[in-house]
């Protein structure tokens, strides 16, 4: 039950960095969603829907988990790896959004 909070947990910390994001940059209609080797930015997006995708996504992949690690048997050597599992998925969209949010800023030339 412990993995069910933390991803919640998660996914919260994603939905309030969207927020705080959402109107750092309100005057954006689109935003950066993905950039070349060269730093240069290849598509845009929406900016409620860049500002959405990795909480959405997250929101699905640690939901996933977690009912996975409720309902199926780990095997063996595996018990205990649970929380750790989804700690570890967690941070790893955390430190993603963040990085990516980063990049917005660095490309729209605002800090935030």
């Amino acid at each position: 039950m412990a993995q069910s909070f933390l991803a919640i947990i998660a996914v919260a910390i994603l939905i309030a960095m969207s927020i705080r994001a959402n109107s750092h940059f309100s005057d954006q209609a689109r935003l950066p969603m993905q950039w070349g080797i060269d730093g240069s930015v290849n598509w845009t997006a929406p900016r409620r829907v860049v500002l959405s995708f990795t909480p959405a996504l997250a929101a699905i992949v640690l939901a996933t988990t977690t009912i996975a690690t409720l309902l199926l048997a780990p095997r063996p050597g595996q018990e205990g790896m649970e929380i750790p599992v989804v700690i570890i998925l967690g941070l790893g969209f955390i430190a993603a959004h963040a990085f990516h949010l980063w990049l917005i800023g660095k490309t729209t030339n605002r800090r935030g």
